[in-house]
């Protein structure tokens, strides 16, 4: 028997596999699904009520975006996707996040598991004006570039061969600027990044308003750098 022969034997192993594996996780989350249904109804708080606890939503995420992979591929055999991959990350962070729950029956994890959870409460309004100070100075750079942003814009369009990745590389402080702020998504990453410390100053030496764009880049850093994170601290202290 010869290796080429041997492989329809090897992928319909692998098939049966799949298949056993695929109905045993079935039948052992379809039970948990309907006691997640019955904890809802025997309180009485409706979904809104049982969407209010961390743990029930990740119960829900892991158990239902389990159900969905199965079905795809098993019941209706839809081909794997991006959005498949998709439902697996989410299903993969639910699950990895759901063992913190028994953390919280040792002292020693516990106590840790706690403190997470009130300072993520705690910082919430401090992430509304994190959001602000992130957008409204977003705005003002995406504005302040435009006309060179354009520009090189237009040479792209021209000149297939050009890259801006590739001149960001190469020292080309236009391809560094349309990099981290030539769209609003890019904005938003890129003062995101400069936040935690990924300062990119070259980038600006491509704008036409290098004065003005670095003012307020350097407000920017000070505003976010000193006085947010000190709140922060603030905050995660008294928390």
């Amino acid at each position: 028997l010869s290796l080429h022969d041997a492989l329809p034997i090897f992928e319909h192993i692998s098939y049966l596999s799949q298949f056993v594996w695929s109905w045993l996780l079935v039948f052992n989350t379809i039970p948990l699904v309907v006691n997640e249904l019955l904890q809802m109804i025997a309180q009485n708080i409706g979904l809104l009520g049982y969407c209010k606890s961390i743990w029930n939503v990740l119960d829900i995420t892991t158990y239902g975006g389990l159900l969905l992979l199965i079905a795809q591929k098993m019941l209706f055999g839809i081909p794997y996707s991006k959005i498949t991959y998709i439902i697996a990350a989410l299903v993969a962070i639910a699950i990895w996040m759901r063992l913190l729950y028994y953390f919280r029956g040792f002292k020693s994890t516990g106590i840790l598991v706690k403190t997470v959870i009130q300072i993520t409460l705690d910082i919430r309004f401090f992430l509304v004006i994190l959001l602000v100070f992130i957008v409204g100075f977003g705005v003002a750079f995406y504005l302040l570039v435009q006309i060179d942003i354009r520009e090189y814009s237009s040479t792209i369009g021209t000149h297939q061969d050009v890259d801006p990745a590739e001149d960001c590389e190469n020292g080309e402080s236009f391809g560094c600027l349309f990099l981290n702020f030539g769209d609003p998504v890019r904005t938003g990453l890129s003062l995101f990044n400069a936040m935690l410390g990924g300062y990119d100053l070259v980038a600006l030496d491509g704008s036409s308003i290098w004065a003005l764009s670095m003012t307020i880049y350097i407000i920017y850093i000070i505003a976010q750098t000193i006085i947010m994170l000190n709140l922060l601290i603030a905050i995660m202290g008294d928390s």
